[in-house]
């Protein structure tokens, strides 16, 4: 499984592991996306650079594009960890 940043660095690090490892993504779809770009957080900021399509969800790179905010990993934590609590 895996999660990152929401960022094009992180995009392409997932398609990567995606490919290699078929790794599953962990919370990191447009729908994921979206709920964390509800919330306020100091780790938000704009999103720069070249977009890179999500191999695993053609619909987060338009997301992303259209809100034009990347979402550090750690902004969405409590999220994670919830999932670890229940198993």
């Amino acid at each position: 499984m895996y999660h990152g940043d929401f960022d094009w660095p992180g995009i392409q690090i997932g398609n990567q592991l995606m490919s290699a490892w078929e790794a599953q993504p962990w919370r990191f779809t447009s729908l994921d996306y979206e709920a964390a770009i509800q919330k306020d957080s100091p780790l938000r900021h704009p999103l720069n650079g070249a977009s890179v399509p999500a191999s695993w969800d053609e619909t987060l790179t338009a997301a992303m594009h259209h809100h034009g905010i990347a979402i550090a990993e750690e902004a969405v934590a409590p999220v994670l960890l919830g999932d670890l609590d229940r198993g």
